[in-house]
């Protein structure tokens, strides 16, 4: 079974070929354990079931946690439950019915969870609005959504009331956590509006309680706004059934890929809550009865909080893992022979293992026998008798295979390299706080070194998964003791079904082998539309529910899916040859000496070019006088850091055209603050291009001579 092709996913519906000028498409999959359809819980149809079930369940455990100088005071179910009821009580109080409107502004913390899960309560649609987004945009969405009501940050209410006047006839109550300047508050209280401290407004609710709304699973629980690559966002319509059908998945994934979740588990909340990826995890924390720290707010304090907190699952995205990866390689590279020796071979000894399907962690052995007569007995008569050949298979050698495991799931008797955790991998691990057992990546693709380097040095299991605002985000994930399934996203996650649909002029086909094209999803973690925006929703939802992604992607042998080009990301160079550009990004993203790379072309050239950040760690290494900027501008370094690049786009095997004829060096990092990145840490092309573009037809010029 586990060298059987496709062994995760079950068929569901078949191929059809090109006809009428539409692709190919290949059979409709949905994974093996949910091929009878996604997983239901009797009562629990919406998020305010959900949290209510959690609330009668887990009462006097800690559900949120609110850092401090000593660490991380608590508010246990019970409580935030009460504090839940009184806010929701409170903004009926303040006018807003069923389907009303409210916007959360500011980064992760307690009183945020508590705002959206009284909106869950009383019918109410959480609008979130990014804490990095700007005057302009919160305006935009506040008007578009319809907002009637906002909780925000103090120190973010001077940014809200920026907007407020053009708000005035739209925003009539305005809540705020923490601590606010008085100033400000007089100017929102001067527009007439109702300003109110958290703590006051729960007072008001309490003293006004209301009944919980009748919430049905198809209304709107949220209007999530895109990030937004280009132009205005996109307000992503999610229902309580979308949302809820996710949390249920992603439960029964982590079950039948042998994690037990409950009581003892903990979450960092750092990532966005205004972002799908962050909000289905913290769902699913609430829904086990786990609880949530929220960090301090700053990213310098990150790990601080992390130390604090000692979270068991950690959710992040590649460009935090990544940086985790650069400064352990840099110290073991800087490190002594002896250091480098122990590294290297424990590094590449459990890899080889994690390899062959051997277990992060050790695996009750599911005989009769026991784990000890296992691999005493019957596991030597298995090998013997069905794999004289392996001897990596003899049950007393370490991380030796469990002859009765049952596939496709990788199953083993020991654990992967148990005395090279204690010796070279514990003070990584411990970096993390030393308790985590799940390590989640989300919202762009990781690296497969970076995430060996995972697998191997943090002592947790490690999965990729991949989805859209449009899908709640968990669409796809990959088993994390499933060999093939590195470097991939994984099956689809029991809420969905999916099909590939060729792309020809890309040259991408489902019936060729690998499998290859655009990723199509439908299934009951799916959006709605686009809030009165019914033109950009009929572009990617069609009438039978399909949702067209934009990603192509490739199977792996067992089925695990692997993104490997953006379908809009393309463009021709003067030859006529196109070029994936995330693909080609993705690559040199190998180089180590550049933290950071934007790669551009276009129909009139020949070539390609890319302005591309240094690490800090290279240009020490550049040495000489002058500050970044002026290191930056040194043609010596460029010319170093091209030939780096070239080696990259070698080991990444990119053709010829596929590679950067000549770069540009930035000092200061793409960021969200700069607005050349989403929140969720994706390259905002257009703007790069626009603050470039002298730089680049400069450069252009230079290559033509």
């Amino acid at each position: 079974m586990p060298g059987k092709k496709f062994a995760y996913l079950a068929e569901v519906g078949p191929p059809s070929p090109a006809a009428d000028g539409r692709p190919e498409t290949g059979p409709e999959y949905r994974v093996r354990v949910a091929k009878d359809g996604p997983p239901t819980v009797k009562d629990i149809n919406t998020l305010s079931d959900l949290f209510s079930h959690s609330v009668s369940r887990f009462g006097d455990k800690n559900c949120l946690g609110k850092r401090t100088k000593e660490g991380y005071s608590w508010r246990t179910y019970s409580q935030t439950a009460r504090e839940v009821a009184a806010v929701g009580s409170a903004l009926v109080a303040a006018g807003l019915a069923p389907g009303g409107r409210v916007g959360v502004y500011g980064p992760n913390a307690p009183e945020w969870m508590i705002t959206m899960q009284a909106c869950n309560r009383q019918g109410f649609y959480c609008v979130p609005l990014y804490d990095t987004l700007g005057e302009s945009a919160v305006e935009y969405i506040v008007k578009h959504a319809e907002v009637t009501a906002v909780a925000v940050l103090g120190s973010k209410l001077g940014a809200l009331a920026a907007s407020l006047p053009a708000l005035r006839d739209r925003v009539r109550t305005v809540v705020y956590w923490d601590e606010a300047d008085a100033a400000t508050l007089r100017r929102v209280a001067d527009l007439g509006i109702a300003v109110h401290a958290f703590h006051e407004f729960v007072a008001l609710g309490e003293a006004s309680p209301a009944a919980a709304a009748t919430v049905q699973a198809d209304d709107l629980c949220t209007i999530m706004y895109t990030s937004g690559t280009t132009g205005d966002p996109k307000g992503v319509m999610l229902s309580h059934r979308a949302v809820v059908s996710t949390v249920l998945s992603l439960d029964a994934f982590l079950t039948d890929a042998g994690v037990r979740m409950g009581t003892e588990d903990s979450l960092l909340s750092f990532l966005p809550l205004a972002h799908i990826f962050d909000r289905a995890a913290e769902e699913l924390i609430l829904y086990v009865g786990g609880s949530i720290g929220y960090w301090a707010g700053n990213v310098k304090e990150l790990l601080p909080d992390v130390k604090a907190l000692r979270p068991t699952l950690f959710c992040s995205v590649p460009r935090v893992f990544d940086r985790i990866y650069s400064t352990v390689t840099g110290q073991i590279a800087s490190g002594g022979a002896v250091k480098k020796f122990l590294f290297h071979t424990a590094f590449n000894t459990k890899l080889a293992r994690l390899k062959r399907g051997v277990a992060q962690d050790k695996v009750r052995c599911q005989t009769l026998w026991g784990a000890g007569a296992c691999r005493a007995v019957y596991g030597l008569i298995a090998c013997l008798a069905r794999t004289p050949h392996r001897f990596s298979a003899f049950p007393w050698l370490p991380g030796a295979p469990c002859p009765t495991r049952t596939p496709p799931h990788s199953s083993t008797c020991l654990q992967a390299a148990p005395i090279w955790d204690k010796i070279v991998f514990k003070k990584i691990k411990a970096a993390l706080g030393g308790r985590c057992r799940v390590l989640v990546s989300g919202g762009a693709p990781l690296s497969l070194h970076a995430e060996e380097f995972l697998r191997v040095c943090m002592g947790a299991l490690v999965v990729q998964g991949y989805g859209l605002t449009e899908t709640c985000a968990a669409s796809f994930i990959a088993y994390p003791s499933e060999p093939d399934h590195m470097g991939t996203v994984g099956p689809p996650q029991p809420a969905i079904s999916f099909r590939l649909e060729g792309v020809p002029e890309m040259k991408y086909s489902p019936s060729a082998d690998p499998p290859r094209g655009e990723v199509c999803i439908r299934g009951a973690s799916l959006f709605k539309g686009y809030y009165k925006d019914q033109e950009k929703t009929d572009e990617v939802l069609t009438r039978d529910g399909w949702f067209y992604t934009g990603d192509i992607g490739e199977l792996s042998p067992t089925g695990g899916l692997k993104i490997i080009d953006r379908k809009k990301n393309i463009f021709k160079l003067s030859q006529g040859e196109y070029v994936a550009v995330e693909k080609v990004e993705s690559a040199y993203k190998l180089c180590p000496s550049v933290e950071q790379i934007w790669v551009y072309g276009n129909s009139l050239e020949s070539v390609l070019v890319a302005v591309a950040v240094p690490t800090q760690e290279r240009l020490d290494a550049h040495g000489g006088a002058g500050d970044v900027a002026a290191k930056c501008a040194d043609p010596e370094l460029k010319k170093a850091i091209l030939k780096e690049l070239a080696a990259a786009a070698k080991e990444g095997g990119l053709k010829g055209f596929e590679q950067v004829r000549g770069v540009i060096l930035e000092s200061e990092p793409f960021s969200v603050e700069n607005e050349l990145m989403t929140p969720t840490f994706k390259l905002k092309r257009p703007q790069l291009q626009a603050k470039y573009q002298k730089e680049i037809d400069a450069l252009y010029n230079t290559l033509r001579r």
